[in-house]
């Protein structure tokens, strides 16, 4: 369940429902704020999509709201666009180059939750993760709306042998008023979890940066490793020293 308000106060839930063991729907309602009515409660998710990892993400001005939810079995991801005039969420879109291919939803809190951000032009981000089966790699991606419709997937980081994977990577994403988006993953190298940390940044206009690859303590195959709890809670404060010290300069 997760629950946003829209810029006319209007209280937004989604939510799932199915029986414990079987397939699960995505349900929406909302409050209006206007008349202090509850709407019905309605199915959004497309029939037999079996979802999973709700996830509801605004701009800061409330003007855009997002839907965003995976499907049980993390092999596509699908979106809505919440329309305050008409109190209604557009028809469900699966975002390109998701559907069919095992996901991993990159949390540093929730497995299975998405991690997003809405700019002031109401675009959404939303970084994943997804395994290639030929060779056996994980990749980082990253999914954006242009003019508020899902583009191809933009591979952000280099692959990591899924030998080598431990563990979900963790990730802090951020959204500047000027539209510019901050990501820090972390992830595991080794099979003692040792970590490393990389930093990606998207320019309006200019498009993604390289990935930049970061030595700190507990990241290299010699150092005591990072604990995974530890460096979840701490993400966003890494985030933000990255983007003061390297990603803005860059």
């Amino acid at each position: 369940c997760d629950v946003a308000v829209d810029g006319k106060g209007n209280v937004l839930v989604a939510m799932q429902r199915g029986p414990q063991t079987g397939a699960k729907a995505t349900y929406a309602m909302h409050y209006h704020a206007a008349t202090a009515t509850w709407s019905p409660l309605v199915q959004v998710s497309p029939p037999g999509v079996n979802a999973l990892g709700i996830r509801m993400v605004r701009n800061a001005s409330r003007t855009a709201v997002w839907l965003l939810y995976t499907t049980q079995t993390s092999t596509g991801m699908w979106s809505h666009r919440w329309d305050e005039q008409t109190r209604t969420w557009s028809a469900a879109e699966l975002v390109p180059d998701t559907a069919g291919i095992p996901l991993n939803f990159l949390t540093a809190e929730v497995p299975g939750q998405l991690n997003a951000v809405v700019d002031e032009q109401g675009e959404a981000t939303v970084l994943w993760e997804r395994l290639k089966t030929d060779p056996p790699l994980y990749t980082v991606h990253a999914s954006r709306t242009v003019a508020g419709a899902r583009t191809a997937p933009t591979p952000l980081l280099p692959p990591a042998p899924a030998s080598t994977r431990v563990t979900l990577a963790t990730e802090s994403i951020d959204v500047l008023p000027s539209g510019e988006v901050l990501g820090v993953v972390t992830r595991p190298v080794t099979s003692s979890f040792d970590q490393e940390l990389m930093a990606v940044h998207f320019r309006p206009g200019e498009g993604w940066s390289s990935a930049k690859v970061f030595d700190v303590p507990g990241s290299s195959t010699t150092a005591p490793p990072i604990a995974r709890c530890a460096f979840a809670t701490a993400n966003r404060a890494v985030a933000a020293a990255v983007n003061l010290l390297t990603l803005r300069s860059a």
